[in-house]
């Protein structure tokens, strides 16, 4: 994983979060307003999983949800992780990932989360064959 720093509309990205908290969720939406719409939150973590082309939030959840709603604000990217080097061992068929070099070795899916990251992997495997689509500051800082 490294380091990177890009801002972001927070409706122009696949951010996934986790609102945990119900009530924060709505003090966050009585509170908000064009003084404090994400910036500056401190709190905020997003994490780009290239190529997959998803941001996974792991701090300020509830402030980017309400960001979210309310269609306004500016959120940013701290750290991207690269899962390319997995695309030559490993592949989902729907129902398990596989060994590609011993297809008897492979990993059931036993729940919802893993049916879609297998999903969400093997659509990271058709977008990494159209460098285009990504943003070309992201493709140089994976170099």
């Amino acid at each position: 994983m490294s380091d990177f720093n890009k801002e972001f509309n927070i409706n122009e990205q696949n951010l996934i979060l986790d609102t945990w908290n119900h009530s924060r969720i709505i003090t966050n939406l009585q509170n908000i307003n064009e003084e404090n719409i994400l910036k500056p939150v401190s709190n905020i973590n997003n994490y780009y999983i290239f190529p997959l082309d998803i941001v996974l939030c792991s701090g300020g959840n509830h402030s980017q949800l309400s960001g979210m709603i309310q269609k306004k604000g500016i959120s940013h990217i701290s750290r991207v992780a690269d899962l390319s080097c997995l695309y030559p061992y490993i592949r989902f068929d729907g129902e398990k990932f596989i060994d590609i070099h011993n297809p008897n070795n492979f990993w059931d899916v036993e729940s919802e989360l893993e049916l879609f990251s297998g999903v969400f992997f093997e659509i990271g495997r058709i977008l990494k064959k159209h460098p285009s689509y990504f943003d070309l500051n992201l493709l140089e800082k994976l170099g």
